[in-house]
């Protein structure tokens, strides 16, 4: 028997696991599409059409009608339109030759930014999208965003003091259109942490109430990730990597122990910065692996395998 692959065309996309199917049947449910396909390049979705004949079809239009029937995150982030999709010797597909979308060539002519708030977002949107320069009136999706890219773009526009919404970019979608119902940032208070907070017994939350409703054993219960890291690493600069992620988020660092003084029998606290211990590693054939501090569950840890 010899391995050749999935036949469902499965792809996770930043973290989700996409159908592609699902996303081509979508596409063929829009007017004057005869053919669809779907593929990921590097971690965006593209499509590629062809038109019914004698029908012609706007990329733009299509994507806002997928938009409306699939979510999010299954939209893709560019629409290409071709005469014939392109075929192998044997009459298949040939997902191999279709063209890579271009996003600087769907940059349009237009006028530069009037005022300040424009400017940033001029400058934002090009950042998040890797462009050059960016229309004030070009839509962030059909620039090839989507909706994680639209998180970092509403992140660093409150850094520079332009507040938006990802609601706000997925209706507005042009530097123009953005700009004219930002907030700004001056004068917003920003309160300081307490001494203390985040740090303590905390109330279990919704997922850790899940886990333990769900009943058997969980000590394993972890999520995993593959990294690439530079040849010239080492473990000591590893440890500290881990130990400053700690450090900085508090619910990394979060315990579940059993107690009698809940209903549920168990409890959570975050320990102090650095009460977690130094991460410890064993290498062997090739692969390193992060050894456990505690026989307690915990609920921030996170197994990595290479």
């Amino acid at each position: 028997m010899e391995y050749l692959g999935r036949n469902d065309f499965q792809v996770q996309v930043k973290g989700y696991r996409i159908e592609l199917g699902e996303v081509e049947s979508a596409l063929l449910a829009c007017e004057g599409v005869a053919q669809s396909v779907v593929t990921a390049i590097g971690d965006r979705l593209v499509a590629y059409v062809v038109p019914e004949t004698g029908a012609a079809i706007d990329a733009a239009a299509i994507t806002d009608t997928v938009a409306a029937r699939l979510a999010s995150h299954m939209v893709p982030a560019a629409v290409v339109v071709l005469g014939e999709l392109p075929l192998t010797v044997n009459g298949k597909l040939d997902r191999k030759a279709l063209p890579a979308p271009d996003f600087g060539q769907r940059v349009t002519v237009s006028r530069s930014p009037v005022t300040e708030r424009e400017r940033i977002l001029a400058d934002l949107f090009a950042e998040v999208l890797g462009l050059d320069a960016v229309g004030v009136d070009d839509s962030f999706f059909t620039l090839g965003g989507d909706s994680i890219m639209s998180i970092q773009l509403v992140t660093r526009a409150k850094a520079a003091g332009v507040l938006i919404s990802p609601r706000d970019v997925f209706e507005r979608r042009t530097v123009s259109g953005l700009a004219e119902i930002a907030g700004s940032g001056d004068g917003t208070v920003v309160l300081e942490e307490l001494p203390g907070g985040g740090i303590g017994e905390i109330p279990l939350t919704p997922i850790v109430r899940w886990m333990l409703g769900r009943g058997g054993d969980f000590r394993r219960y972890s999520q995993s990730a593959l990294l690439t890291v530079p040849a010239t690493l080492d473990e000591d600069t590893l440890a500290a990597t881990l130990q400053a992620v700690l450090d900085r988020h508090d619910l990394l660092r979060a315990r579940l122990y059993r107690t009698s003084g809940t209903e549920e029998g168990w409890s959570m606290e975050v320990p102090a910065e650095g009460r977690c211990g130094r991460p410890r590693f064993s290498a062997g054939a090739g692969r390193t692996r992060s050894a456990p501090n505690s026989t307690r569950p915990s609920i921030g840890s996170t197994r990595s395998r290479a």
